[in-house]
């Protein structure tokens, strides 16, 4: 019985510790600083395993056809993805830099995912970050169009992207930046 008491107070105070860890403001939430490498991990394996179990929407047929990726770009410069993201050929804006997490990148952008993670996403957000939900705002096939470009970005060159988008005038380089013209 006394090691279960033991037990017991162990587990309370654990609790305890927490809570005031938590509510008391110990926890630094500034961007500016490095996050809790155990808080970063947990959060990550609990968006993973989150997404996961509700992404069940079907892919529409034509999802790697050409003219959906490039409607998908269309919209990816229409709906201010390519100031996170970035894009072939163009970085992200410069408030990029002050965002945690980090939004992926080009090379990483829905990368070891399902069609129906990368909509999920997209359609829903993610809290907690700077991914907002497109489902209020966007329809269905509007977003299936991002799912296409993104699952296809890195197939896509510089040249490309400025020509499907010509009308739509991408962010332009940083001051003193070239253009990412140079991508393989």
């Amino acid at each position: 019985m006394p090691v279960i008491a033991w037990l017991s107070g162990i587990v309370i105070a654990v609790v305890v510790a927490v809570i005031v860890y938590f509510f008391a403001g110990f926890y630094n939430v500034s961007a500016l600083r490095p996050g809790n490498s155990v808080m970063s991990s947990a959060l990550e394996s609990i968006r993973e395993a989150s997404v996961e179990r509700h992404a069940e929407a079907t892919p529409p047929a034509g999802l790697d056809d050409a003219s959906m990726v490039q409607a998908g770009a269309h919209e990816f410069v229409e709906e201010g993805c390519v100031m996170c993201h970035g894009s072939p050929g163009v970085k992200p804006a410069k408030f990029e830099q002050g965002l945690d997490p980090q939004p992926p990148g080009v090379d990483d952008i829905g990368q070891d995912m399902s069609a129906a993670e990368v909509f999920w996403i997209i359609h829903n957000g993610i809290r907690m970050t700077a991914m907002p939900a497109f489902g209020g705002h966007t329809s269905s096939d509007e977003q299936w169009k991002l799912v296409s470009y993104i699952r296809h970005i890195r197939q896509v060159t510089p040249q490309q992207f400025a020509t499907w988008n010509a009308d739509m005038h991408p962010p332009a380089p940083r001051e003193g930046e070239k253009p990412d013209s140079d991508r393989d």
